[in-house]
Parts: C-alpha cells; sequence; structure tokens
C-alpha cells in the first residue's frame, strides 16, 4: 500500500509541475501581448458603455432606473411611461 502512495506522489508532482509550468508561460504570453497591443500598437484602453438613464418606473415597489427608449420597466417588466418635465414659463 506504501508503493502505491509513493507511485502517486512521483506521479503527481511532475504533472502538477508541468500545468503550473504551462499556466506560467499562457500568462506571461497574455501579458506580453495586452503590453504590445496597449502600447505599441496604440490600441485604445476598453471604456465601460455608460447607458444614459432617462426613465424610472413609476411602480412604488420598483423606481428602477430604464435606458430612455424602454418601453418596459428592466427590473419589475411594467410599462414605463413617458415622464414630461413641465418647466415655468
Amino acid at each position: 500500500m506504501l508503493a502505491v502512495g509513493i507511485f502517486l506522489f512521483v506521479l503527481f508532482i511532475p504533472v502538477a509541475a508541468v500545468l503550473i509550468l504551462v499556466w506560467a508561460v499562457w500568462a506571461v504570453f497574455s501579458f506580453v501581448r495586452w503590453i504590445v497591443s496597449r502600447i505599441l500598437l496604440g490600441k485604445p484602453w476598453p471604456q465601460t458603455e455608460q447607458i444614459p438613464v432617462a426613465r424610472r418606473c413609476a411602480r412604488s415597489r420598483c423606481h428602477a432606473d430604464n435606458p430612455s427608449h424602454a418601453r418596459f420597466c428592466r427590473r419589475c417588466g411594467q410599462p414605463v411611461v413617458q415622464q414630461f418635465v413641465l418647466r415655468a414659463a
């Protein structure tokens, strides 16, 4: 039984070492590729897309912010009513 344990341990160490080596090579390659694409090739940094919020759900328990083009609330599914702002003349 001890021989089986030693055999599995001796087999496990090289497999783990190879997996760690493959992961390290992948990580270094990805980092170098990122540096080259961002700095040397001048690709812009990724920007997060901002969704303009213009409609708020009128349901009393929801009040979720929705994009201006939404017809239904993204949280509760109720129809979103167009809200108008009245200005004093």
